[in-house]
Parts: structure tokens; sequence; C-alpha cells
């Protein structure tokens, strides 16, 4: 926190940081999301989309929770896509207007034809139940 104007800059991914393929993919707009979504459905399993922003402090305690070693492992089990808004330009706002987001964090899953998977949409801080209840959803 050596920066007075970004406080909890020490969270933030290193620029040109990439998280690995077995973790998320990252999107910023429809036509990412679309390409993201046509490799990862294939598995059959619904895809776990959420909605961050670099400047979200939620969604850096939701990224905590979502690291734990025994949350990771169920995680594993099913594909993931971050929709990344922290610029909110075109393409952020039209994945936004997309989904119904009203800003991040939000959470659901998608099944394999694309549809938001019913009552799995959670909205802000998420826990290690609310997750099990997301997996749950996804027949994991």
């Amino acid at each position: 926190a050596d920066d007075p104007l970004r406080p909890l800059g020490f969270l933030a991914t290193p620029p040109g940081a990439v998280a690995a393929a077995e973790e998320e993919v990252r999107v910023s707009s429809p036509a990412a999301l679309d390409a993201a979504f046509a490799e990862t459905r294939t598995s059959g399993r619904p895809v776990l989309v959420s909605f961050t922003a670099g400047w979200c402090t939620v969604c850096k305690s939701n990224e905590a929770v979502m690291s734990e070693p025994e949350v990771r492992q169920r995680l594993a089990q099913v594909p993931r896509i971050a929709a990344d808004v922290t610029n909110y330009g075109a393409g952020e706002q039209a994945l936004m207007s997309r989904y119904s987001v009203v800003g991040p964090p939000t959470l659901f899953l998608l099944d394999a034809a694309g549809r938001e998977v019913p009552g799995s949409r959670h909205i802000g801080a998420i826990t290690r139940a609310d997750l099990d209840g997301l997996m749950a959803k996804a027949g994991l």
C-alpha cells in the first residue's frame, strides 16, 4: 500500500498476468465470452460465470474464498469464465447488459445451451456454503 490513491493496489493482478487455463478464462466482451463458452461447453457441465473488476473489494474477498484449497478442488470440476468489467467500456457494458448484471460481483451458471441455470445467480460476497449451493445446482 505504497500508493495512497490505491491503498488496495497490492491485491491487484500485475499487468499482463493471466490466470492458468485450469483456473478460469478472463473475458471483457460478448464475443470473447462466446468464444470461451464455445470451448468450455464441450464438457457438458454447466459453466460458472463471474463478473468481477479490479477495483471491486468484495470481488477480492470472493477470490480469496475461491482460492482456498478445498474450494479450488471443488471448483476444478466446472469450467469458469471471469467477465472482467474493470474498464467498463462498450464491450464490458454490452456483456453486463446481455446478462442483466448491475455490477460486480455477480456469479451464475450457464447450461450447455448458454442459458442461465435458474436459481444459480449470486450477487455480492460469497461464502463456502454459497459455493456449495452453486456446485449442487451444477450437479456436482
